[in-house]
């Protein structure tokens, strides 16, 4: 499945003009959720694909790609269409939500519709230094899952975190429904937080996820090596070894 993300930069006269310029609003009738779908002619788009970054002290572009999801997939491409560089805003769709995708200027706002380009899902930022805190998932009783093309029974974890649920085109995730139909889309996520500890967090709520002999629903911990969770029939281990 092709897989693109339409990018904008942009320079923004405070954080605040570009949070409100970013701000969304619902009516009754078919008027733009915010000033940003205005300036791309729609009236609507789905927040969840989309990634916007501030930063008054960016210097070149190099800044901006390391706070780009997936960049490393696609900066050689955004460096011939933006050579020169004066923003301290970036905008990426990472879906196809705008027919029309366009530069714009309006108050307080210059936006520089930069271009629609391939990305790699599993990709970095450009210039993300190797993470240090990796962990491992281990998947125990011989069952394997296909991730990242390849059949596994581990799964390193890194920076992007993981979704552990049904296929999604966005986002690093181990699709189990093969073998567990009823799972959620979203049934847990792994990520390491801004506190810098792992977390495990159930968004199923539905009895599936399980931690200890409990039902896990709607909870989160933060887990250890050793520690085991299942989602039905699945048992995961959590490890700092890769095998």
């Amino acid at each position: 499945m092709k897989r693109t993300a339409d990018i904008w930069l942009g320079r923004a006269a405070s954080e605040e003009r570009f949070a409100d310029f970013l701000a969304e609003t619902y009516s009754d009738d078919d008027s733009p959720i915010s000033e940003f779908a205005a300036s791309q002619g729609e009236t609507f788009y789905d927040h969840d694909f989309l990634e916007s970054v501030f930063n008054p002290a960016w210097n070149s572009l190099d800044d901006a790609l390391r706070s780009l999801s997936f960049s490393s997939s696609y900066a050689a491409a955004l460096r011939e269409k933006a050579p020169n560089f004066d923003h301290n805003f970036s905008i990426a769709c990472f879906a196809d939500e705008f027919a029309d995708p366009r530069s714009a200027t309006t108050d307080g706002i210059r936006l520089d519709y930069i271009g629609r380009f391939n990305f790699d899902p599993n990709a970095k930022p450009e210039g993300q230094p190797e993470f240090e805190n990796a962990a491992y998932l281990h998947i125990l009783g011989g069952t394997t899952f296909e991730f990242e093309g390849s059949q596994v029974s581990s799964i390193r974890l890194d920076e992007r975190g993981l979704m552990i649920g049904k296929a999604n085109p966005y986002g690093r995730r181990l699709d189990i429904s093969s073998v567990l139909p009823s799972v959620d889309e979203n049934q847990v996520r792994l990520a390491f937080t801004a506190e810098g500890m792992w977390e495990l967090r159930d968004f199923g709520n539905n009895g599936l996820t399980v931690m200890s002999g409990q039902v896990f629903d709607d909870s989160r911990a933060y887990p250890f090596p050793g520690v085991q969770f299942s989602i039905g029939e699945i048992t995961f281990l959590w490890s700092d070894q890769p095998a």
